[in-house]
């Protein structure tokens, strides 16, 4: 049986060059935590959507799949046209219904985006530290 200094993988020289390098890497950003406390910067977008904005990522997603299908289903046309050697026009309702989804795709993100900077202003610090808390558990 072997003891646990020879089993050992790493000299010492090697062990304190790894955390040399490790403090290295995250010595700026202990930096900005420190200068800046548990500030709401600090918490992930996508935990706050996740945790309290979720009907509107919710919306956002739904938008997104009705232009999906409408630009599929244009595409379909377009190449069942081209099969036939006839030129294909998109018709003015679908052009009308992409530029309705897409203004309303586009309200909804600037929306989410709005509501995500006004959850970070109106955490307090500590309310910021326990959220950054729940995020680093999940």
């Amino acid at each position: 049986m072997t003891s646990y200094d020879e089993a050992l993988l790493w000299t010492e020289h090697q062990e304190r060059g790894m955390f040399a390098n490790w403090r290295a890497q995250i010595y700026y950003d202990l930096k900005s935590v420190k200068a800046t406390g548990r500030s709401s910067s600090l918490i992930d977008e996508s935990f706050i959507i996740s945790s309290h904005l979720q009907t509107y990522q919710d919306t956002i997603d739904s938008l997104q799949l009705q232009m999906d299908e409408l630009n599929s289903s244009i595409e379909e046309l377009k190449s069942e046209a081209e099969a036939e050697d006839d030129e294909y026009v998109t018709t003015k309702e679908q052009k009308a219904q992409n530029k309705d989804l897409k203004a309303k795709l586009t309200l909804a993100t600037n929306e989410l985006t709005q509501q995500v900077e006004q959850r970070r202003l109106s955490c307090t610090p500590e309310q910021a530290q326990d959220l950054i808390k729940l995020q680093r558990a999940q």
